[in-house]
């Protein structure tokens, strides 16, 4: 288990976790920022969880403020990532300690995802930091991965625990925190059989999520549970700002299930065209992990991969640690292993979903035009392939 725990993995996960939950530290400034100016008032009625901090927030709260903004923007972009991280963290703790008006669920779940990282040197890769030193580290040690992998499941797992009561499963809970009405739920649809329904559906959902994200097998069913249920109660709820910053601090940590190596997959692509260069430039683009190693078709020969010129002519591969894949299966792989993607990429493996992307491929790639000479890199007059 040490062993493990002290493997090499993929640096720049902590790297672009770290950007989303800087990122919902930003949107919890904006959301909390009227309410600690409120409680800074001397006539403000205030009930202190921690004295010494509730004396902090109320006397000095433009300073805190200020300190908020300027480590949440510097922890998110990887600069001076330690300190940040540890302004940050102390401003967040601060923020659920302070005083119960402060407080939050979804504060205390960054404060906590504030100091992992940091206490895991999240700012050795896809940072500022790194940029500026010129090195970007490889590889953290495995439990760093691992301990904002269990910050997620403990999360689900106590969600579950603290909704296992008749109040919640009767579905009145959920009934009163529903936005109706507008662009809200329908009256109709609000009734004691759906709302038990729901609650049910809820509790099943996050109980899935506490354990299937752990397994391979399961976890990219996993992936679009947990974005339909965090997207649902942005867009279902009341408090859409409170949820909105809750869940992208919480999709967030879904990038530490991701598991993709630096340089994994390798994508071998025809580099004579420059409709699948464009692709290939918008798949470097996102490509935060580092995850993929593209080939071009004229350098296939010294790469050591298994396959030949001509089948890189006919669609795009990709060669991953577990399996081998083409054309819109490739697109599939390729689009699992990108941050900004891997949550829906599962429902393009949907059989229905599938078939009509492989025919778009397919009836693509007959009609794609080639503007670049093969080896030479120069231009050329369009030609069907």
């Amino acid at each position: 288990m040490t062993d493990t725990l002290f493997a090499p993995a993929n640096a720049r996960v902590l790297g672009v976790v770290r950007a989303g939950i800087g990122l919902a530290a930003l949107m919890e400034l904006a959301g909390s920022f009227g309410r600690v100016l409120a409680l800074a008032e001397p006539s403000a009625v205030r009930t202190p969880i921690l004295e010494p901090v509730a004396w902090v927030f109320a006397n000095a709260a433009p300073i805190v403020l200020m300190a908020w903004l300027v480590a949440g923007v510097a922890f998110s972009l990887g600069l001076l990532t330690t300190a940040a991280g540890v302004v940050l963290a102390a401003v967040m703790f601060g923020l659920v300690t302070g005083d119960g008006q402060l407080y939050s669920n979804h504060g205390y779940l960054i404060a906590f995802g504030v100091a992992l990282l940091t206490a895991g040197g999240a700012g050795v890769a896809f940072s500022l930091d790194a940029r500026r030193r010129g090195t970007d580290a490889d590889s953290v040690p495995a439990w760093t991965v691992f301990a904002l992998r269990a910050q997620l499941t403990i999360l689900y797992a106590f969600s579950v625990l603290a909704k296992l009561n008749p109040s919640f499963l009767s579905g009145t809970v959920i009934a009163s925190h529903l936005r109706r009405g507008g662009v809200g739920v329908p009256e109709a649809w609000i009734g004691f059989e759906s709302m038990f329904v729901l609650s049910i559906l809820v509790v099943c959902a996050e109980l899935f999520l506490a354990v299937a994200l752990w397994r391979a097998r399961w976890r990219p069913a996993a992936f679009v549970v947990g974005l339909a249920l965090h997207v649902g109660i942005v867009v279902a709820m009341n408090e859409a700002w409170a949820l909105a910053t809750f869940s992208v601090a919480t999709l967030s940590l879904y990038v530490a299930f991701i598991g993709a190596p630096r340089g994994g997959h390798a994508v071998v692509w025809d580099d004579a065209c420059s409709f699948c260069g464009a692709w290939v430039r918008w798949f470097r683009r996102f490509d935060w992990l580092d995850s993929l190693r593209f080939v071009p078709r004229s350098g296939l020969a010294g790469s050591g991969l298994p396959m030949d010129a001509g089948a890189a002519l006919e669609a795009m591969h990709v060669v991953g640690p577990h399996r081998s894949s083409r054309a819109f299966r490739a697109v599939t792989d390729v689009a699992s292993v990108l941050p900004v993607t891997f949550l829906v990429a599962p429902l393009l493996r949907v059989p229905p979903v599938a078939r009509v992307g492989e025919r778009i491929y397919a009836r693509v790639a007959l009609r794609r035009l080639c503007r670049i000479t093969p080896g030479t890199g120069q231009a050329s007059d369009p030609v069907r392939t």
